[in-house]
């Protein structure tokens, strides 16, 4: 945690644990990280293996020639010798290692062979190959012997030779894969399940950390985690890697066979070494530390419709995993989109942020599409849900004078102020839709505000942002009674868009839509509102729903827990799905809570012949 010496608006001591207690208690949007693990596999065994009586022969005895007996043996002679050299730090293990995951992989394949004749289904064998390619990787990446640019380095009786390294269905280069880390244990509050496959191989998270120019010309994290299934040829002459969200099988010699997966664990190791903050971006919007970004969660790939999710108040983009997990285990909709994620201060001024998605929005545009000619571009989704729906809402939006007038009493090229910050005002107060957009589906926004913002606990919450814009202070002194009362204090925050009397609340609603786009809810119903109509304990049905979606799903769910409801991401799926021109899965259960406005349209949609002009 930061000192507050190093913030420019520090939040008194005092104030703190009243914020955490505001932050539950408002139950807004925030994903709280109360039980997280994670421990990576392919480590040194607890107990040094005992070296076999057969003791290992030649690194390279040619494992075709051995029956199925020797084999087994053999494969744990060079894996207890391995565990020996390892465990006093010699790098010799690597080749012990390298010489037992071939062998082992020959018994588990005559293992097979014989299960009709003699039995063994080769389960055993199998976990001991899994074991013996584990700990080679573990320990030739500890060991520097493993360059992923390079290969696998072998060394056999002083002479060094290069195992290559083979790529498989990444958008990441190879020089990107920079941390090896074998799929151990894991679990995490924010993800519902585990999505696994068995197989051969063996599960990887590879972490990638990108330069400070990487991070801002290719909108990437800081460290980027990704899943990989290592795989190594039977003849030891190649170490393959699989990306698991788009291949199921590998090429053993002149077999094929299934892929070991796990798709989740890359997931919840990004949640558990990378923890983001919810609450210094609403206490302190001001601080640099905590500045808006949108990132990739792979690098750009032309041929695929972004996916844009915007997280809501008191919250962060982690507040997604559960359903980025869940779209994981969807390969045709992974092959169709790359996933993105949005993180802005929620204690912001409701318009900077807005502005900010929509400066990111055409930095993406200049940087991967400066002619305009990628249709996948141009038919990004927006996934918004509380506030993020509210700010999604802007990105489609044309403001007119709507949303100048709603503030100053004056027009802006009479305002008294430097051209900097004029063109800074017209940047956020003046917008067109954006061009990329096509389509925005809103989870339990508040399109008509929440009724807990006029509560006592909405005002002490707004009491607690530090906000410091120097220049909106200047310009209210230079122009006296040319801004509107309700924005004297300041521009209006997210809680402030929370209540229903926020006149800039209205302004919102009243502005018009692009007629390219196309709208959905899903709304929560999983609290009973102490007046009729259903609500998720934040914003009610009546807040959340929207004259002219083409779908509106009810789910019985909390405000929250409306990002981790199966329905939720079954909706999502489906709109996705029609979104791609994919088939859309018929259920075998009627959800009685799904309501589509317009049955007949959602077929028509899910091929058009073009999208209607602007």
């Amino acid at each position: 945690m930061r000192s507050n010496s190093e913030s420019p608006n520090p939040v008194s001591a005092n104030r703190l644990p009243l914020s955490a207690l505001l932050v539950i208690a408002l139950a807004g949007c925030s994903s709280w990280r109360l039980h997280s693990h994670w421990s990576a596999g392919g480590g040194p065994p607890s107990l040094i293996l005992p070296v076999a009586q057969d003791s290992p022969q030649s690194h390279f005895d040619p494992p075709v020639e051995l029956d199925f007996d020797t084999s087994v043996s053999r494969a744990r002679s060079h894996l207890a010798a391995a565990e020996r050299l390892a465990a006093v730090g010699d790098p010799a293990c690597v080749d012990e290692f390298y010489v037992a995951s071939v062998v082992s992989w020959s018994a588990y394949q005559q293992a097979c062979a014989l299960s009709e004749s003699r039995g063994p289904s080769g389960a055993s064998e199998l976990e001991l190959h899994r074991r013996c390619l584990a700990r080679l990787i573990h320990e030739g990446h500890a060991l520097g012997r493993l360059d992923p640019a390079a290969g696998l380095t072998i060394v056999k009786a002083g002479k060094s030779r290069m195992v290559p390294c083979r790529f498989h269905g990444f958008a990441w280069q190879p020089e990107d894969f920079q941390e090896w880390l074998v799929v151990g244990s894991y679990s995490h509050r924010s993800i519902s399940r585990s999505i696994t496959s068995p197989g051969v191989g063996v599960p990887l998270v590879i972490v990638h950390n990108s330069s400070p120019s990487e991070q801002a010309s290719d909108f990437l994290l800081s460290a980027s985690s990704f899943g990989a299934t290592a795989v190594l040829q039977p003849d030891g002459s190649a170490l393959d890697l699989y990306n698991p969200l788009c291949e199921t099988a590998c090429c053993l010699g002149s077999e094929k066979f299934p892929l070991a997966r796990d798709l989740t664990a890359s997931v919840v190791y990004g949640l558990h070494a990378h923890a983001q903050s919810s609450l210094e971006g609403f206490l302190r919007p001001g601080d640099p530390h905590d500045a808006a970004k949108l990132y990739f969660l792979e690098p750009y790939q032309p041929g695929k419709i972004p996916l844009v999710l915007v997280h809501g108040l008191l919250s962060n983009p982690d507040t997604w995993a559960d359903i980025y997990n869940e779209l994981l285990a969807h390969p045709e909709l992974m092959e169709r989109y790359q996933v993105w994620a949005f993180r802005y201060s929620t204690g912001a001024p409701f318009v900077r942020s807005a502005s900010e998605l929509r400066s990111f929005l055409n930095r993406v545009q200049t940087r991967f599409d400066p002619d305009g000619c990628n249709g996948a571009l141009r038919s990004t989704v927006l996934v918004g849900h509380s506030m993020g729906g509210l700010i999604s809402r802007l990105m489609v939006s044309s403001s007119g004078e709507e949303v100048w007038d709603s503030i100053a009493n004056l027009p802006l090229e009479r305002v008294a102020t430097n051209e900097p910050t004029r063109a800074t005002l017209a940047e956020r107060l003046y917008f067109d839709p954006s061009p990329l957009v096509q389509r925005v589906v809103f989870i339990a926004t508040p399109h008509r505000g929440s009724g807990l913002a006029g509560r006592a606990i909405g005002k002490v919450a707004e009491t607690l942002i530090t906000q410091n814009d120097p220049a909106y202070e200047q310009l209210k002194q230079d122009n006296v009674g040319g801004f509107k009362e309700s924005v004297t204090r300041r521009l209006p925050t997210s809680i402030d868009l929370l209540n229903p009397e926020e006149p800039f609340l209205g302004t919102i609603q009243r502005l018009r839509f692009s007629r390219r786009v196309h709208l959905h809810s899903i709304i929560g119903t999983g609290v009973p509102p102490l007046m009729p109509g259903g609500s998720d304990g934040v914003v009610t049905v009546e807040s959340a729903h929207l004259e002219g979606v083409e779908s509106e799903a009810q789910v019985a769910a909390t405000h929250t827990g409306i990002l981790r409801d199966p329905q939720t991401v079954e909706e999502l799926i489906r709109i996705l799905r029609i979104h791609a021109y994919l088939p859309v899965a018929q259920s075998t259960e009627v959800l009685p809570t799904v309501q589509t406005r317009a049955a007949d349209a959602a077929v028509q949609i899910a091929a058009p012949a073009a999208p209607p002009a602007d």
